[in-house]
């Protein structure tokens, strides 16, 4: 395993701890709650039923993955939780998808804002996307999330967002290929991938 491509790229870089800091501070878990949130609080007609979906969004989208991610790394004895390995991703990315699937049945039938439903189901075909290309490539998560988050949070919040994350986006780029996490070909796949899949799905939803 010490010989895996993703395993001499992540040795090959001398560790360096505000890459760290940033991969772990922007991880996509994070921007993804923070962004559920905000959504939830734009769409909603109060903060309290605003605070409320996000909750229940959060469990189908943050809170029941970490969990299956938590399971699958004791189960096989995974001792790194961003899964530098791409094999590795696999069946956490399966769950994943299961998990927000069902979310996103749970939040249409209990009348959750359109935007909001639009932002689930915006998240969960950038995962199907990004899973389907995990099993022959390795592209980065981090960037396919942060720029869902960056496209996403335009388009409710407004263009005056992208001051705060597009440097946010930039930093976290930076941070994967400088902690030898990725190349430079994966960290802009991922920002591709996850983009664009916002600029699609988001609007015709939303």
């Amino acid at each position: 395993m010490d010989d895996h491509p993703d395993l001499v790229r992540l040795h090959a870089r001398p560790r360096h701890r505000l890459a760290d800091l940033v991969g772990g501070v922007l991880d996509p878990l994070v921007v993804l709650a923070v962004t559920v949130l905000l959504v939830a609080l734009a769409t909603s007609p109060t903060v309290l039923a605003g605070l409320g979906w996000a909750a229940a969004t959060m469990t189908f989208c943050a809170l029941l993955p970490e969990i299956a991610l938590r399971v699958v790394m004791r189960v096989h004895g995974i001792g790194d939780r961003q899964l530098v390995v791409r094999e590795q991703r696999r069946i956490p990315l399966l769950l994943s998808a299961a998990s927000i699937g069902v979310g996103v049945g749970v939040l249409v039938l209990a009348g959750a804002p359109r935007g909001l439903t639009a932002l689930v189901v915006t998240v969960l075909v950038a995962l199907v996307a990004m899973a389907i290309i995990t099993r022959v490539w390795k592209a980065s998560f981090h960037l396919a999330c942060t720029a869902t988050a960056v496209v996403v949070l335009a388009l409710v919040l407004g263009p005056l967002t992208l001051a705060i994350t597009l440097p946010m986006l930039g930093s976290v780029a930076w941070a994967r290929t400088r902690a030898g996490r990725h190349g430079l070909a994966q960290v802009i796949a991922g920002a591709l991938i996850g983009g664009l899949i916002a600029g699609a799905v988001f609007p015709a939803l939303a």
